[in-house]
């Protein structure tokens, strides 16, 4: 299941970081430079990303002097989220027991370790 979900969730919450800080230094462009460098305005910056037009290097170019690049942080929730799971999963295999129904019966080991 892991494995299924686990790089489609990462790549999700890392799609979703990168355009909350695309919007973010979006908002913190003038319109009309946005629109000079990328041919089309702010109001279109979903599809834009989409197509890949709008990168957040594209964006620093553009920004005001000042901006932090939010480049560095991208992974931030997307680790937090991943730590999180990781800590039910230790928390659930830490108040696991063995079995003790009397159904279940052990095979013996060999030598082999068979």
């Amino acid at each position: 299941m892991a494995s299924l979900l686990g790089p489609n969730t990462l790549t999700y919450l890392r799609a979703q970081s990168y355009n909350e800080a695309a919007t973010e230094l979006t908002a913190k462009v003038e319109p009309t430079a946005f629109e000079k460098a990328f041919g089309a305005p702010p109001e279109q910056l979903g599809s834009l990303l989409e197509a890949k037009a709008v990168t957040i290097g594209r964006l620093m170019e553009i920004a005001p002097v000042g901006t932090v690049d939010p480049s560095p942080n991208l992974y931030d929730t997307t680790l937090y989220s991943m730590g999180g799971v990781l800590l039910v999963a230790f928390g659930v295999a830490a108040v696991m027991s063995p079995v003790t129904d009397p159904r279940f019966v052990s095979q013996p080991v060999d030598d082999d370790g068979r």
